[in-house]
């Protein structure tokens, strides 16, 4: 019941999750708990909470109370002394109201630390995977850009009314799939492109987009997980219709051919599953924090790009200099063993 009016009054006082942990002295996730009913404030972050919220302490732990009436714009708030942890609501309204009029502009990709949305959540899920559909089919499509021509080459071969030239309509099928392709991938580069601050931001999501993202991102999981499944079992079983062609009839030139057009097709499929699979577990990652887009892991991008253009510019140049570049790939080897000590990755693990 209190960690509902605590939300409840967050969201009416128009206050971030952040906002009213700094207020508090304690962590987000503290607020977070409060909310989500896994935890119940301490008695001394009580009184904070009354002035914070211009409510009585009985309605914050009481059930069927009122709150106390907010102060007016004409009224003035009781006097504070100078060492009170948190400020006057009304202060905190004015500059946030500042902040948004003059500085909203401000690339998202700047801050440290970013408060997400419900909205933006939701948003983003919608746009990654739309992005992934198309990219997992454009891929598609260069994959199984050959099946046109295999199966004009095997009419070719089986029907007679059909000659040889007849493979050039193929051809044409074939570059036509990859034009397509090649536009749908380019069509896809501008999805979600305004949430590519997220792989390197670290996030503080809201009430609600916790809940959005502890819904949908177990499903994207176990969505991944299918896809990845059923496209290996597409890979596997692609050969079965030759081998059963071998084993059942006498194997034509026109059955190999049409064989191998299903086999292309399956593949095909199982690589466009692979590619959603990819996109879905990325989206998952992204929201949750995890894999390569964990906090510790983001706070590195800019390092460890650093880190590999210098390693680059030195083997080309100590290769360039000494025309040892059969033996100078050492340097490379040197680098990846060096990477954990140098990023810190190794002391982490060890604590």
């Amino acid at each position: 019941m209190i960690g509902e009016k605590i939300a409840e009054l967050r969201r009416t006082n128009n206050m971030s999750q952040e906002e009213l942990a700094d207020r508090l002295g304690i962590s987000r996730q503290s607020v977070s708990k409060w909310e989500s009913g896994q935890s119940l404030p301490d008695i001394e972050k009580l009184p904070l909470l009354s002035d914070i919220f211009h409510v009585s302490i009985d309605y914050l732990v009481k059930e069927d109370t009122v709150p106390a009436v907010q102060l007016s714009a004409d009224e003035e708030p009781a006097s504070q002394p100078e060492d009170t942890p948190y400020r006057d609501a009304r202060f905190r309204d004015w500059e946030e109201a500042v902040r948004k009029t003059f500085f909203s502009a401000a690339p998202k990709e700047e801050t440290e630390k970013y408060i997400l949305r419900k909205e933006e959540a939701e948003e983003f899920i919608e746009l990654r995977t739309r992005k992934g559909e198309l990219v997992a089919r454009s891929t598609a499509e260069c994959v199984g850009s050959v099946v046109p021509v295999l199966i004009m080459a095997a009419l070719s071969e089986g029907v007679s009314a059909v000659n040889e030239s007849a493979v050039l309509l193929g051809v044409v099928g074939m570059f036509l799939m990859i034009a397509h392709a090649v536009s749908g991938f380019i069509r896809s580069a501008g999805i979600g492109s305004q949430y590519a601050f997220l792989d390197k931001t670290e996030l503080l999501p809201e009430y609600d987009a916790e809940e959005v993202i502890e819904a949908r991102c177990p499903e994207l999981k176990q969505k991944s997980r299918s896809d990845a499944a059923v496209g290996v079992v597409l890979c596997i079983l692609s050969v079965t219709p030759l081998l059963l062609a071998v084993a059942l009839t006498e194997l034509t030139d026109f059955t190999a051919l049409l064989c191998v057009c299903v086999m292309f097709g399956m593949i095909a499929d199982a690589v466009r599953r692979f590619v959603k699979a990819g996109f879905a577990a990325g989206i998952a990652d992204r929201l949750m924090q995890e894999g390569d887009y964990a906090v510790k892991t983001k706070q590195q991008i800019d390092f460890k790009s650093i880190y590999w253009s210098v390693i680059t510019v030195i083997y080309f140049s100590y290769s360039a200099v000494t025309g040892s570049w059969g033996t100078s790939w050492i340097i490379w080897v040197i680098a990846r063993i060096a990477w954990p000590f140098v990023s810190g990755e190794k002391g982490s693990q060890q604590e």
